[in-house]
C-alpha cells in the first residue's frame, strides 16, 4: 500500500464521517445518531475502500465494484443503528437514516471521483 493510497482512504473517510454524519443529525434531529453515524463510518468506510482498492488493483471497473459494496454498507449501517438504537427506532425508519445518509456520500463522493 503506498502513501498515496492511503491518504486517499483517509481523506474518503473524514468526508464521509462529515457528510453523513450532517445527513443523519439533519434526518434524525438526535445527537446520539451522530455518534452511531461516526461509529458505523469508522467500521464499514475504511474495509469497504481497501477492499475496493485491491479489486480495483485486480483489473475490476470502479463502478462493478461499488455499487454492490454501497448496497452492503447501506445494510450494515441500517443493522447497526438497529443495534444501537433498539429501544427506540424501527429496523424501517434505520433503513431509511441508513440510506439517505449513505446515498447522499456516495453521490458526493461520484462527483468528485469524476
Amino acid at each position: 500500500m503506498n502513501t498515496t493510497v492511503e491518504f486517499r482512504i483517509a481523506a474518503a473517510l473524514v468526508l464521509t464521517v462529515f457528510v453523513e454524519g450532517l445527513a443523519v443529525l439533519a434526518v434524525t434531529r438526535k445527537p446520539r445518531f451522530l455518534m452511531f453515524s461516526l461509529w458505523c463510518n469508522l467500521l464499514t468506510n475504511p474495509a469497504m475502500n481497501y477492499f475496493g482498492y485491491s479489486l480495483e488493483r485486480a483489473g475490476v471497473p470502479f463502478l462493478c465494484w461499488l455499487i454492490p459494496c454501497e448496497l452492503l454498507v447501506f445494510a450494515a449501517e441500517a443493522w447497526m443503528y438497529r443495534q444501537f438504537d433498539w429501544k427506540h427506532t424501527p429496523f424501517r425508519r434505520c433503513a431509511v437514516i441508513s440510506g439517505i445518509a449513505n446515498g447522499l456520500s456516495l453521490g458526493i463522493g461520484l462527483v468528485l471521483h469524476f
